[in-house]
């Protein structure tokens, strides 16, 4: 497997404001591959203006999914964010290592539970 660090400018595949599910899965999108390779990721978001929780559920949290923890430790960097955009970050990387370690009927009764209650508010 290929050892190569790779640097992917967010801004250009999101655009300056990163804030829906949409610009979160095309930038898992771009990052799947590039780990999948066995290289080495880091996120560069100079420039990015706006980070949501949503945007990073949707592009790193669901990396936890696809990789086991202690590789994407490893493997998976970010710079030039601010330290609340850092503190976020860590959040939904914690969120995400819990949601993970869960077992898939857990995960599935409380995806149900999201969708009935984004069905019933609107």
């Amino acid at each position: 497997m290929s050892q190569d660090k790779v640097v992917l400018k967010v801004k250009d595949v999101c655009g300056s404001h990163c804030v829906g599910i949409e610009d979160g899965t095309g930038l898992f999108t771009r990052i799947l591959p590039i780990l999948k390779l066995g290289n080495e990721i880091c996120l560069d978001f100079e420039d990015v203006l706006t980070i949501t929780s949503s945007f990073l559920n949707a592009s790193v949290g669901k990396l936890f999914g696809q990789f086991k923890e202690a590789d994407l430790e490893k493997r998976l960097r970010w710079k030039c964010s601010d330290e609340s955009d850092n503190q976020l970050i860590k959040i939904v990387i914690k969120n995400a290592k819990e949601h993970f370690a869960k077992p898939e009927t857990t995960r599935k009764i409380e995806n149900d539970i999201v969708k009935r209650n984004i069905i019933e508010e609107e």
